[in-house]
């Protein structure tokens, strides 16, 4: 039966999304905008499988042909077991998404950090440039 395939497509949908972000949760720290960007694409593509899949679904149950009477007890076990599948599936990668979002926030108050620490020593160092020595002593600066 059409329904069986795609909600085991669903759920090898959702199981990709949890590993993905499971993978990129375990990257060693920092990690970089390449990493993020990788992961942002490859998630976003995942999202977008996951919404076809949800629509042909409901193409499927509102077709008049659908009709689960002449399922088997195996077959609507199966399902039945799918959809709780799917909802655990679910759950998990809600809780994948918030500690993904608190990483990011984390690697973002870093780079603020880093940048403001970088900014602070380039007005420190800016009050020591030597301005007889024209731009022979900017060399040494930056290298400072």
């Amino acid at each position: 039966m059409k329904i069986e395939v795609w909600v085991r497509a669903k759920v090898e949908c959702l199981e990709s999304i949890q590993n993905e972000g499971e993978k990129f949760l375990s990257m060693k720290q920092p990690w970089g905008f390449e990493d993020l960007d990788r992961f942002v694409l490859l998630r976003t593509q995942l999202i977008r499988k996951l919404q076809w899949i949800d629509k042909e679904i409901a193409a499927f149950l509102a077709s008049p042909s659908s009709t689960f009477g002449s399922l088997s007890y195996e077959q609507r076990e199966d399902l039945r077991s799918s959809a709780q599948r799917q909802s655990d599936l679910a759950a998990s990668v809600l809780r994948i998404e918030g500690r993904v979002i608190e990483a990011v926030e984390l690697r973002k108050e870093e780079l603020i950090k880093e940048r403001w620490i970088e900014e602070r020593a380039r007005e420190v160092l800016g009050k020591f440039k030597s301005g007889s020595q024209g731009k022979a002593g900017e060399e040494l600066d930056r290298v400072l």
